[in-house]
């Protein structure tokens, strides 16, 4: 690791393969998962493009080798006891999984190339790891699935400072924000992101249990639901507490998006999509979302701002 090496925020890369791959799973009876903390938004020097490629490479094989269940990117930054950054990536699935013999042999590049092609993948992004200083583990069990896990070194630029495009452009009085998700990482990675921008989230235990607490509560500032309840679990919600209601889908927009009475939709895959919707919801939360121009870069404006064919009365 050279401290030459360029910055880069591993967020961005991460993300930009997890909403590449989230496609494959559509149509088949295989859900993906990607688990990014927060602690990923700062900026590191390292080798962010061999960084990508290794991960990459393990979620393509993945998907290769798994046509039902389950795949999981998970990823964070932990601290080695020298205090130093080490970005820990993992990959798991529950696929076909690996038997003792094959385990013995992955990670061997002089093992005999297949006929595909990519018999020596998993050898190279080995190699790539130990090549930043870092490690590439496998875990598996054939017929139950995979776990490989990379872990690289980090120098960091500074400590965690969220862009500002990305930060709110001022907080309400009222911080509370529900969150309903049944994946208990994925509830964990929202509340991190909501705590790193100054929410005080509150996880709710069932779609009832968050119905109740609208009825009989202050009302929070948002709702935000994932897409383990359905669109019209969303509208229940909002019709419940008249607050806005966020849904984020594997299958959701990439911008914010009008999905119903009150509620928005975009994709579980971006935290900058999330924190856009969030930003639109603040801004308009007596307003019918299909009424909002929220194509990029308009931040929520009213349609009716865009129309100049009436002049001014």
């Amino acid at each position: 690791m050279h401290a030459s090496l360029p910055f880069f925020c591993p967020i961005d890369d991460l993300e930009a393969l997890a909403l590449a791959y989230a496609p494959m799973a559509t149509g088949r009876p295989l859900r993906f998962y990607a688990h990014l903390s927060p602690t990923l938004q700062a900026r590191y020097s390292g080798d962010g493009m061999r960084i990508a490629q290794i991960v990459d490479a393990l979620l393509g094989n993945a998907f290769c080798h798994t046509s039902s269940g389950k795949i999981t990117l998970s990823a964070q930054i932990e601290y080695a006891d020298s205090g130093k950054p080490v970005l820990r990536c993992r990959v798991f699935d529950s696929g076909d999984g690996i038997d003792a013999k094959a385990r013995a042999r992955i990670f061997d590049s002089a093992a005999p190339a297949r006929t595909d092609g990519k018999g020596r993948v998993l050898a190279n992004c080995a190699r790539d790891c130990a090549t930043m200083g870092g490690t590439l583990t496998l875990d598996s069990i054939a017929g139950m699935g995979s776990v490989f896990t990379a872990t690289v070194p980090l120098i960091p630029f500074h400590p965690f400072d969220p862009p500002r495009d990305t930060r709110a452009a001022a907080m309400p009085r009222n911080t509370v924000a529900f969150i309903l998700c049944h994946e208990p990482d994925m509830e964990q990675r929202l509340i991190e992101t909501l705590q790193l921008r100054g929410w005080s989230p509150r996880a709710m235990a069932s779609l009832d249990a968050a119905i109740h607490a609208l009825r009989t509560m202050r009302p929070p500032a948002f709702v935000l639901v994932n897409d383990d309840y359905r669109r019209d679990a969303a509208q229940r919600l909002h019709a419940a507490g008249a607050v806005p209601v966020i849904r984020t889908a594997s299958e959701g927009p990439r911008h914010p998006a009008a999905c119903g009475e009150g509620c928005l939709e975009v994709t579980e895959y971006s935290h900058r999509a999330l924190l856009e919707a969030i930003d639109i919801a603040m801004k308009h939360r007596a307003t019918d979302f299909s009424r909002i121009d929220m194509s990029p870069g308009n931040s929520g404006v009213s349609r009716s701002l865009h129309n100049t064919s009436t002049p001014y009365a």
